[in-house]
């Protein structure tokens, strides 16, 4: 029979101590990796939405300065058409200038007799508008004829009212061309 020495006990205990120890640890180890693993995939998922939340920042930003942009062009375009605009109201208004000062060289360089045949064969094929001109014109420079022009122009077909309207705008330039005006 063989009896164990005191240092073999010894040695004996402490395995049988140990070993409970290990599993313990073992398991432990095995713990500590599942919170880590688990603690990596929520840190994965934080960054995955954060990045998500970055993206559609970014998107809303995108969106801002594309709607600014267009905000922009809209500026630009209505400030072209205004200027367009202006444009066409400024050649209307040089090409009723300049029909107005034709009619007056026109009238300046005629009798009163031929001014008032040009004036009917005008008055014949004018809009109310070239009409209403052509009238005040005529009056405006030689008040003395507007009688006559009243005739001509009713006779033509014009407007009683256009006519009438356009009488009282020719002696008003009359009355401004002989004050000096």
């Amino acid at each position: 029979m063989k009896f164990l020495t005191l240092p073999a006990l010894a040695l004996l205990s402490c395995s049988a101590i140990a070993a409970p120890q290990s599993a313990d640890a073992n398991a432990a180890i095995q713990e500590l990796r599942q919170a880590v693993t688990f603690a990596d995939a929520a840190i994965r998922d934080v960054q995955a939405q954060e990045a998500v939340n970055q993206l559609h920042a970014a998107i809303a930003e995108a969106d801002l300065t594309i709607a600014i942009a267009s905000a922009a062009d809209a500026i630009r375009d209505v400030q072209g058409q205004e200027a367009v605009g202006m444009l066409a109201a400024a050649i209307a208004n040089a090409d009723l200038n300049i029909a107005f000062v034709e009619a007056q060289v026109a009238i300046n360089q005629v009798g009163d007799d031929q001014l008032l045949n040009e004036l009917s064969e005008t008055l014949a094929n004018a809009d109310d508008a070239r009409a209403n001109d052509m009238i005040m014109a005529v009056v405006s420079e030689r008040p003395m004829l507007a009688a006559a022009v009243q005739d001509r122009a009713l006779g033509a077909g014009i407007n009683e009212a256009l006519v009438a309207n356009a009488l009282t705008a020719g002696f008003g330039e009359a009355a401004a061309t002989a004050a000096g005006k």
